[in-house]
């Protein structure tokens, strides 16, 4: 009767784990579906970033046009806020062209200040991912001052 038990759990042990193909078969299936999700996380991830980035850009720049606007109406001047006006906020007026008087990040800033800004004339020329944003004074245009993560230049 001692045996017959013995045999018996033999049995059931031996059949009840996964043979070393099975485990493979598993691996590579898991491995497959890895490498087919890994790229479409990867761009979702960059158009999130782009999307971010257009619409602090979009806000910026109806930032910038509101408080021109607030200088021609309180001060008869018609003229864009300049760099320190947009990174200091010290408006004789009044207005402030950000509320809290802090630029957004860059998403796409990998460098140590990734909500400084550039004065700039005319549209930058970005060289890599380090930059933050970049202003020109004398038209009110605000741009990315980055590429892209896959290195396309901003708008």
């Amino acid at each position: 009767m001692l045996n017959f038990r013995a045999e018996r759990c033999n049995r059931v042990s031996r059949g009840a784990g996964f043979t070393l193909i099975e485990l493979t078969i598993i691996i590579v299936i898991i491995g497959v579906l890895a490498a087919a999700a890994i790229p479409r996380y990867l761009d979702l991830t960059n158009e999130a970033k782009l999307n971010a980035t257009k619409g602090i850009l979009g806000n910026m720049r109806a930032a910038i046009m509101m408080q021109r606007v607030d200088n021609i109406i309180k001060t008869g001047q018609d003229r864009f806020p300049s760099l320190a006006d947009i990174q200091d906020n010290p408006f004789q007026t009044g207005c402030t062209v950000l509320e809290t008087g802090d630029l957004p990040d860059n998403p796409f800033s990998t460098g140590s200040d990734p909500d400084g800004v550039v004065s700039t004339t005319g549209r930058p020329v970005p060289t890599g991912t380090d930059g933050a944003w970049a202003y020109d004074p004398r038209t009110g245009g605000f741009y990315a001052n980055t590429k892209s993560g896959n290195g396309e230049e901003l708008f």
